[in-house]
């Protein structure tokens, strides 16, 4: 077959190419192998330099091991002698490498430390103790309840008596005075008074009312992590940043009592802590009356006031029978005589809400719980607190909800719990006709009643304090879930006769909640 000179050309050029493919295809396979034998050899060298350093870690760990026993053998030596020789100047504790003593004096530096942190805004004192020589009674009234909780908390250090109370306030001191006292004195005399008690009672001036949460979640890192600070005794309240030190340190929940204050802080209440009062100390907020001392045992023949935090030393326990439950009002000593019955109603009427002459909503009248009420309450939350929106509206929105729903409630715990719902104020106001509504549509406390309108930290607003208590009408009321956003007055039902429960100025159907249940 003949064949072209063109096509002689291209085979005579295809022949030399694919030769010089094949070479260098050769040459790559050939480096490849020498990469990859030289890859391995590395990764084996890797490996058993790994190998070495585990086996060296190993070691590191054991002997660390070994480290740490003695250490913990000789600090349990340390306090071992140092608790022997209580009654010497010196602590003499041999050593196992030389003949050499060492000497420790012994001191307080091995009490166990019990601190309180304060919130100087949101636990205030009570007003009579803001005088010039109130700060003094201000450090042993605190000092006297720490002693008093410390001893149903930690009874074996309380009995030994070996530990220090230590007392921290943080606060802004100028806007604190202004709020206090309306700026017409500063209360430096105050808290110079109150450190002359102790050389372990502190007063600090942030100057920033910023600054103050941020000293007292610091404070309260450092001593959750000191092995000598056996409890902690928080009493601050109102800051996200408290929420968030305390979540953090959950682990030790056993080292922190939270003490309440004027502000309710209803996520630290969700942690579960235990919480008490300091009555004769601390203004509470009406929303605190519904807490229940948990470090003590009340006994039955102590008043209602007592079954929750300690009674006042300037304050009384008086019970007055009434036509349908027992009233109990707390009475200071400088009352000369009891409130006078309230014009509010104490009875229902099926399907009916009371209101007065210009159609404002008006509240029954505040039934103080019985001792055998409030010892079942407390029986029923000794673990966790109940939910109010569950127990007494029957739902509950709040997907995160930490407190109890369980089973449904005996009355004696169902009137404590709706007895403490009313320290909130109903969101509706007095055009609220929900007979569903639990929450307050009118201030009943006494201390604002003396003055004339809203007193200083009332939880309730401006409205409800000047509302006519007697009761007009009754009105047809509805069911929360057919009430519509728009008020709703109702068919009006006139009362026939006089008005409930008789007469009564504003003063007198006022109840001390604060002081009674704080």
């Amino acid at each position: 077959m003949d064949v072209s000179p063109l096509e002689l050309h291209k085979f005579r050029i295809w022949i030399p190419l694919t030769a010089t493919y094949t070479l260098l295809f050769g040459i790559s396979a050939m480096t490849a192998r020498k990469e990859r034998a030289a890859q391995e050899a590395v990764i084996q060298n890797l490996r058993a330099e790994g190998q070495a350093l585990q086996k060296r870690l190993a070691t590191v760990v054991s002997e660390y091991g070994q480290y740490l026993k003695k250490s913990n053998g000789a600090s349990e030596l340390v306090r071992s002698e140092v608790m022997k020789s209580q009654n010497t100047t010196t602590v003499t504790i041999p050593r196992t490498a030389s003949k050499n003593v060492m000497k420790i004096p012994t001191n307080n530096a091995m009490d166990a430390v019990i601190l309180v942190l304060i919130d100087g805004m949101s636990h205030m004192v009570h007003d009579k103790l803001y005088s010039n020589d109130g700060g003094a009674e201000t450090a042993m009234r605190l000092r006297a309840v720490v002693r008093e909780k410390l001893a149903a908390v930690l009874p074996a250090i309380a009995r030994s008596g070996r530990y220090q109370i230590v007392i921290k306030i943080f606060a802004c001191l100028k806007r604190l005075s202004n709020h206090v006292i309306g700026g017409k004195r500063p209360l430096a005399v105050h808290f110079a008074e109150f450190t002359k008690v102790s050389p372990f009672f502190d007063f600090v001036d942030t100057g920033d009312e910023n600054q103050v949460s941020i000293r007292i979640s610091e404070n309260l890192k450092l001593h959750m992590a000191s092995g000598q600070c056996k409890h902690i005794f928080f009493c601050a309240g109102g800051s996200p940043r408290y929420y968030d030190t305390l979540n953090r340190h959950l682990a030790q929940k056993e080292k922190v009592t939270i003490v309440t204050g004027l502000v309710v802080d209803e996520n630290i209440r969700r942690l579960g802590l235990r919480t008490v009062s300091f009555a004769n100390v601390f203004k509470a907020s009406r929303l605190n009356y519904g807490v229940i001392d948990t470090t003590t045992k009340p006994t039955s023949t102590k008043a209602p006031a007592e079954l929750i935090t300690p009674k006042l030393a300037n304050t009384s326990v008086t019970v007055v029978p009434t036509k349908g439950l027992t009233n109990v009002s707390l009475v200071t000593k400088e009352v000369d005589a009891p409130p006078l019955p309230s014009p509010l109603p104490t009875q229902a009427r099926y399907g009916l809400v009371p209101i007065n002459l210009t159609r404002q909503r008006l509240d029954f009248r505040l039934q103080i719980p019985t001792p055998a009420e409030l010892q079942a309450y407390k029986e029923r939350t000794r673990v966790l607190e109940l939910c109010i929106d569950f127990h007494l509206h029957g739902n509950c929105i709040a997907s995160d909800c930490m407190l109890s729903h369980g089973n449904p409630l005996s009355p004696d715990v169902w009137n404590v719990l709706e007895y403490k719902a009313l320290g909130t104020p109903c969101s509706k106001g007095h055009e609220c006709r929900s007979l569903d509504c639990i929450n307050a549509h009118v201030c009943q406390k006494e201390e604002c009643a003396r003055a004339g309108g809203r007193a200083a930290l009332c939880g309730l607003t401006d409205a409800m304090h000047c509302v006519d208590p007697h009761v007009a009408e009754w009105v047809v009321g509805y069911d929360d879930a057919v009430q519509s956003d728009s008020p709703v007055q109702g068919d009006v039902i006139s009362i026939a006769g006089p008005r409930v429960d008789g007469g009564g100025s504003a003063a007198s159907w006022t109840t001390r909640l604060d002081e009674l249940l704080s």
